[in-house]
């Protein structure tokens, strides 16, 4: 497989690092992404149309009329037991499973106006419970909220998924902390002690990748010094003084800057095929266009150059020329006029890459994002053409190992470092800026109507997209990367072997793309909750 000829953009910002750290909650029962933003989340309304649901067979109304008798029973059993808040209580949960109730309705002070609408007849009463029965009462109301849930259990898949997410509100009214109902609405106890969503919980349950890249770094070889005289000869006579080589079992790198520079970029290059491997297991399910499955990360079978890709590392233009003259002198002249337009690029069809950034960050993270982009084809088949994954997930993995997000393939201006906040044109972020939050920033983007629709951005080559598309890709890859984990192989590999995305996401959701563009606003929210 020849890597393709791809080039980084030539923004050069700092950025504060983010790394993310995949836990995953396996005693949740996790109902395909049912989950919804929690009870108290004080986040603003979600831009987009209300959710239709065509229920079968009676199941929301046979459902209700169960749960409105036990709920009734209920507000029973609190006057008798002089639990008066608790029978109001009851009552107004009736009211949310069956608004148009009569008697909870004249119970809770409401009577009907001469147009026949509902109208409070007095205000609501102020009582209290009696003490002593806490534990009780919410044993009960949990098992009317379990009633619920059996009643659920006849369905499969996508139906009672859609059950479920019709009866979230109300099941949470009944039994707000009842572990069992949050964890059948794939929701999760938030750090903070809140309720989110299962997948947003996993997401948040450490700060980042660290104590993996860490480990993984501990664990990987120090990098080998060699002599210039290992280099190939094209690279030995590209009139470039070569201060350092290092070699790790994964990456050869050669800098014209230092050996500690070449040690610390083979190292961090060498941790990357690891750390995707971990997080993205290859897959050789699914045939690409070609009729043949990606070829893999591994080196079986193959030379020196596939498992130890080379890294040229300079830091003038005058040894950027003279690289690209050496090494990359079979390119077509449009190619390389444009390597010398950006940060990096393979010079050859034998994994030879260039990096001449200007900083020394931007030079580890140029190479440490090459080699995810080349674990990316080679695991799945995934190109550039799939933009949102290759910035996407490309950025959360050299992210985690970096700690920075100054590179993107997206071709942005010098006016495209701030974006647009929900707050309006007043409040902007910098996009690269220190303590840069991007989830922070896609949230508040999610929230405008002007937002890139999910649908458009998942057939957008990288090229194609914009400052906006680039964040909303950095969510998206960072929703499935860490919040489903169980799902991230198949994905990449069905698109990889040329499935159109949209479907792709729709199966293994198990949802339309409209409740998928819902879903991962709802994720957002609970990500990165603010006012």
């Amino acid at each position: 497989m020849t890597p393709m000829q791809h080039a980084l953009s030539p923004s050069r910002h700092q950025c504060s690092s983010r790394n993310r750290l995949r836990a995953v909650a396996t005693s949740l029962v996790t109902l395909g992404l049912l989950g919804a933003v929690g009870a108290a989340t004080g986040a603003a309304p979600l831009v987009g149309a209300p959710r239709a649901f065509n229920l079968q067979d009676g199941a929301l109304e046979r459902i209700t009329g169960v749960v409105v008798q036990e709920l009734s029973q209920l507000a029973e059993w609190c006057e008798a037991q002089r639990l008066n808040a608790s029978r109001l209580a009851a009552y107004e949960a009736v009211l949310e499973w069956s608004p148009d109730d009569s008697d909870a309705r004249r119970i809770l002070g409401w009577k009907r106006d001469k147009s026949g609408a509902w109208v409070r007849s007095r205000p609501a009463a102020t009582v209290r419970d009696r003490g002593g029965l806490e534990a009780e009462l919410a044993a009960r109301r949990s098992s009317i909220a379990g009633l619920a849930l059996a009643e659920c259990e006849g369905l499969e898949g996508a139906a009672r998924a859609q059950l479920l997410r019709a009866l979230r509100g109300r099941l949470i009214a009944i039994a707000p902390d009842s572990d069992e109902v949050r964890a059948a609405l794939g929701q999760a106890r938030h750090p903070d002690g809140g309720w989110v969503r299962a997948d947003a919980a996993r997401a948040l349950a450490a700060a980042g990748y660290k104590e993996l890249v860490a480990s993984l770094r501990a664990t990987s070889p120090e990098p080998e010094r060699l002599e210039v005289t290992a280099l190939d000869a094209a690279a030995r006579d590209a009139s470039v003084k070569w201060l350092g080589v290092a070699r790790t079992p994964g990456a050869l790198v050669a800098s014209s800057v230092s050996f500690a520079e070449a040690a610390a970029i083979a190292s961090a290059v060498d941790v990357a095929p690891q750390l995707a491997r971990l997080l993205l297991p290859p897959t050789t399910s699914f045939a690409g266009a070609k009729g043949r499955p990606p070829v893999g990360d591994d080196g079986g079978g193959h030379p020196g150059w596939w498992s130890q890709p080379r890294f040229y590392v300079v830091q003038s233009n005058r040894d950027r020329d003279a690289l690209i003259s050496a090494l990359g002198k079979d390119l077509e002249p449009k190619k390389a006029a444009l390597l010398r337009a950006v940060n990096t690029g393979y010079l050859d069809r034998q994994n030879s890459i260039g990096v001449w950034s200007a900083g020394a960050a931007d030079r580890v993270e140029a190479a440490v994002r090459q080699r995810v982009g080349l674990y990316l084809q080679r695991a799945f088949g995934v190109t550039a053409e799939r933009g949102w994954i290759w910035e996407g997930i490309g950025l959360l993995l050299s992210s985690s190992i970096v700690g920075t997000k100054n590179l993107v393939y997206v071709r942005l201006e010098a006016s495209d470092r701030t974006v647009a906040g929900s707050k309006g044109k007043k409040y902007e972020a910098n996009l690269f800026g220190p303590g840069a939050d991007w989830l922070l920033m896609a949230r508040d983007l999610a929230r405008l109507p002007t937002a890139p629709k999910l649908g458009i951005l998942l057939g957008k080559d990288v090229n194609k997209m914009n400052k906006e598309d680039l964040l909303m890709a950095f969510a998206l890859g960072t929703w499935l990367v860490d919040g489903h984990p169980e799902l991230v192989s198949r994905v990449l590999g069905r698109i990889g072997a040329g499935q159109p995305p949209v479907e792709v996401l729709e199966a293994e959701f198990g949802m339309p793309l409209p409740e998928l563009e819902l879903t991962l606003r709802e994720w957002l929210e609970d990500m990165r909750r603010a006012p």
